[in-house]
């Protein structure tokens, strides 16, 4: 996503935030850094996204298209097993807006392959199916 007026930043992450509270979109900040990344269902949604910064944050946005195509949240048994993995796929590691740790995907073979290389990693489809729920206090 590319801001097209710098000056905006603020209010894209306040409408950012308010738009993953809602459950409109994900946001995953990368962490080996780098422009944040949206999630959403599909296309539609983007562009829902889209008008809703416009219209209600005055932020102009041009979305551009990324390499990943899912996230899968991960928890692991043990915190070194979880440090072992993200240190395997430092690119691969993001955070979203509750701070849950999420493996980014590019294709569906990613994760299969994730696994029988680490198999004491869970891969979750939902934040909520990992136990990873939003906090209350935002």
């Amino acid at each position: 996503m590319i801001l097209k007026n710098p000056l905006r930043t603020k209010q894209l992450q306040q409408g950012l935030d308010q738009l993953g509270e809602e459950g409109a979109i994900q946001v995953f900040k990368p962490e080996a850094g780098g422009a944040m990344l949206l999630g959403a269902v599909g296309q539609l949604q983007f562009e829902v996204v889209q008008h809703r910064l416009k219209a209600e944050y005055d932020c102009d946005v041009r979305l551009e298209n990324c390499q990943y195509t899912s996230a899968r949240w991960i928890t692991a048994d043990t915190p070194a097993e979880l440090r072992e993995f993200t240190y395997a796929y430092p690119q691969r590691m993001a955070t979203d807006a509750a701070n849950a740790l999420a493996y980014l995907c590019t294709s569906p073979y990613d994760v299969r392959l994730a696994q029988e290389r680490f198999p004491k990693i869970h891969f979750h489809p939902l934040r909520e199916h990992a136990g990873l729920a939003l906090s209350a206090a935002g």
